[in-house]
């Protein structure tokens, strides 16, 4: 008989607790029903600058065309002044220019003296030298803003016409730059805000350098440039070449949106 009563005392409970139990799911599930969700949009701006070094390092095109190797280099004394030149001109010894043994004329190079790092660019106008062991000959005005009297070892950096044919490097609007500061690279003309122009190439380092000097212009950030269209040409006495600045470009404003779910009663 105790049996069967305590039997009955547990059925009559799991019969309450079962009651409970649907009660609370019952109120939960009312509850629920008496709120809204949605969607709270929160919009942040980013305005990202693009920088110069970080450009130069990862998204100049093609950085790989760039020609590159060290040497001897000798220099033209004072007796060449004025003589005709393998290209026709006149040495100048006060002129950025240099002979080389085939690189077409008309290629610009960066010169770097190895020993002090002092840095030009000259144009190739002429042939030799025809010494082994020397790779390139310097105007007098060349080495001396280098440094570069006797047989310094030199580092030649640049793009040369034809190797490879630069026809194939893109079809977007680009210029070949040059700066101390930096390796010769290749910059979309999106990028550049041009100041001034020249037809002849020593005048325009001439304006260049005294620009530097006299602070009108920042080496970090200007660079002396010619189109793509003065090594695709067969003619390259009739070009023209720019000083030009860096122009950061602002990516246009994107609304970055992040979505938060709450929940509000009614």
């Amino acid at each position: 008989m105790i049996f069967l009563n305590i039997k009955k005392i547990i059925y009559s409970l799991s019969f309450v607790l079962s009651g409970l139990v649907l009660l609370i799911f019952s109120l939960n599930l009312l509850f629920s029903q008496e709120q809204t969700q949605y969607t709270e949009i929160k919009g942040n701006i980013i305005n990202k600058i693009v920088d110069l070094s970080l450009f130069l390092e990862e998204n100049s095109i093609l950085q790989d065309r760039i020609y590159e190797t060290e040497g001897k280099a000798s220099h033209y004394g004072k007796k060449f002044h004025n003589r005709k030149t393998a290209s026709g001109e006149r040495y100048n010894m006060n002129n950025f220019s240099a002979a080389h043994r085939n690189f077409p004329f008309g290629t610009i190079l960066k010169i770097t003296n190895t020993v002090n790092n002092k840095s030009t660019f000259v144009k190739i106008n002429d042939r030799g030298p025809f010494i082994r062991k020397r790779i390139i000959d310097l105007s007098y005005r060349t080495a001396e803003f280098i440094g570069g009297f006797g047989l310094p070892n030199i580092k030649i950096e640049g793009f040369v016409p034809e190797q490879p044919d630069f026809s194939l490097l893109t079809n977007d609007d680009y210029y070949f730059a040059y700066s101390y500061n930096y390796k010769p690279a290749i910059i979309p003309a999106q990028y550049l805000d041009f100041i001034s122009a020249y037809y002849d190439f020593d005048s325009l380092m001439v304006n260049y350098n005294d620009m530097l000097d006299n602070d009108l212009i920042d080496s970090e950030n200007t660079f002396i440039v010619f189109s793509n269209e003065y090594y695709n040409s067969y003619d390259r006495n009739n070009q023209v070449f720019y000083i030009a600045k860096w122009k950061p470009l602002s990516i246009p404003k994107i609304p970055v949106m992040m979505a938060e779910k709450i929940y509000i009663n009614k």
